[in-house]
């Protein structure tokens, strides 16, 4: 029987992907994933290769599982991203969802209304957590999704 039970909430993002862990409802870290690559599509798998490698070494202790995947929706167009950029993002939000669901099968989309940005940084810094832009989004995230 598992004794170590994560929840994860992600920030997905190309330039960034954001995410939070819980271990047995309480908050254990944040941290960014950074795809790199020469082109976008290089970008993606190395997205897929690094978000696999999470998982598998979150997983790499005896007795853990993944019971809940969070990942961000967006509600509409965001008028300070360009198109082309928001549907790279959502290409990249693809990934997260394909890989995730090969480690989880609870994954929920949350979404953040319209929270001012600077609430995600608000409430972090209220619980003394410190990270990028994008984990602490995550953090956000985690939060709304009831973990």
């Amino acid at each position: 029987m598992p004794t170590k039970l994560y929840q994860i909430a992600f920030d997905p993002g190309m330039t960034g992907c954001g995410y939070s862990v819980w271990q047995n409802s309480k908050w254990s870290k944040v941290g960014t994933i950074i795809p790199k690559g020469s082109n976008h599509l290089s970008k993606l798998m190395d997205l897929q290769e690094k978000l696999t490698e999470f998982f598998i070494n979150l997983l790499s202790e005896p007795n853990s599982l993944v019971v809940k995947v969070v990942i961000e929706e967006w509600e509409r167009f965001i008028p300070r991203f360009k198109v082309a950029t928001m549907l790279k993002s959502a290409e990249g939000r693809g990934v997260l969802i394909s890989v995730a669901s090969l480690f989880c099968q609870d994954i929920c989309f949350v979404n953040k209304r319209r929270a001012p940005k600077h609430e995600a940084q608000w409430l972090a810094t209220a619980n003394q957590v410190s990270g990028s832009s994008h984990a602490l989004d995550a953090y956000y995230l985690g939060i709304l999704g009831g973990f």
